[in-house]
């Protein structure tokens, strides 16, 4: 018996979202439709704001997927220093 794991809280929109595990094995899963639009837009670089404007999706349903993905634990979340850092 495993415990419910808890609800992952808000996305706020300086986040960069880093992918914990390969963006293939993400993808065989399935998922919503615009989580899988979501998932190659997540490179470590690009936060939360930047992939909702790439995307040309509402902030809120990017929020809605990164918060799904995070908390299935396939996604975690690092606070955006610079534009130049990479985190993979």
């Amino acid at each position: 018996f495993k415990p419910p794991r808890p609800v992952a809280g808000p996305v706020p929109d300086h986040v960069v979202p880093v992918l914990l595990r390969p963006t293939e094995q993400i993808q065989m899963f399935d998922w919503d439709l615009t989580i899988n639009w979501v998932v190659p837009h997540i490179n470590g670089i690009s936060h939360a704001r930047n992939i909702s404007q790439s995307l040309e999706v509402d902030m809120e349903m990017v929020r809605a997927c990164l918060r799904v993905l995070k908390h299935h634990g396939v996604l975690a979340f690092v606070d955006i220093f610079q534009y130049s850092n990479r985190y993979e």
